[in-house]
């Protein structure tokens, strides 16, 4: 039986992404803020497990 080997050598280091993507992932985030920022905050879906808790709290005492 053969030896598997890997004869693909894996990158040893990343290209630098030039400026089209740069310019692109930062009109994605702003498109993105922009758009969080117009949904109401009694309407917005908690993200994180403290906004999730501080949520039920707040539903609990009410």
């Amino acid at each position: 039986m053969a030896d598997a080997r890997m004869t693909h050598r894996p990158p040893t280091h990343t290209p630098p992404a030039d400026d089209a993507d740069r310019r692109l992932g930062q009109h994605l985030l702003d498109a993105v803020r922009a758009q969080d920022a117009a949904i109401p905050a009694h309407r917005r879906v908690p993200r994180t497990a403290a906004e999730m808790r501080a949520r039920l709290a707040r539903e609990e005492v009410a």
